[in-house]
């Protein structure tokens, strides 16, 4: 008989999208618009994204990642943009 624990998944299954605690499991939505962006940037497709995002971390779904994982991802996309003739 665990109730409280079963409470505690279902409050965090009903919460909003936008009301994620901070540091939440999910991707926020300026993090996909940061990657999206910086893609853009470096000529990436989408698909080469999803690609090194399953190197990284074995799922093609960028949308699946958590905030420290993207973090990662939008760190490497910027380095990918540094010292290779990007026009900023």
């Amino acid at each position: 008989e665990q109730p409280s624990d079963q409470t505690g998944k279902d409050y965090g299954k009903g919460m909003s999208e936008k009301s994620q605690p901070k540091g939440g499991t999910a991707i926020t939505k300026e993090q996909l618009a940061q990657i999206k962006e910086l893609r853009t940037k470096i000529g990436w497709t989408p698909e080469k994204v999803q690609e090194h995002s399953k190197t990284m971390f074995g799922t093609e779904k960028v949308e699946a990642l958590n905030p420290t994982m993207a973090t990662a991802l939008i760190a490497y996309l910027q380095n990918q943009g540094n010292g290779k003739g990007v026009d900023y």
